[in-house]
């Protein structure tokens, strides 16, 4: 196994090991990676969430005030920069919202 693999296994390890939801973001916004906690908490698989906008786990009604805020990405394509949490709903795959604090 290559130390590359070994780290990459550790850091997934660490990752399934968090009591919260982690989601990692890419660079344009899509899910890259997600934990068994986001798993069980909104219901999708890490494989149907993948490549998915961060948006799609909001309801319809709530991506403007999700896009308008700080957890959007700017123009330069950075990481966004987080100032303070964001609390409002998240969707789960049945439809049924929760209140979600995005930190």
């Amino acid at each position: 196994m290559s130390e590359q693999s070994l780290r990459d296994r550790c850091f997934r390890h660490l990752l399934d090991a968090a009591p919260d939801a982690v989601i990692i973001i890419d660079r344009l916004g899509s899910m890259a990676m997600v934990n068994r906690e986001v798993e069980r908490l909104f219901g999708w698989t890490e494989n149907e969430l993948l490549g998915r906008p961060l948006g799609f786990l909001i309801p319809p009604r709530f991506q403007r005030v999700f896009e308008s805020g700080p957890v959007s990405g700017d123009e330069s394509q950075q990481p966004p920069v987080k100032g303070h949490a964001v609390s409002l709903l998240a969707r789960r795959r049945d439809g049924s919202e929760f209140p979600h604090r995005d930190q």
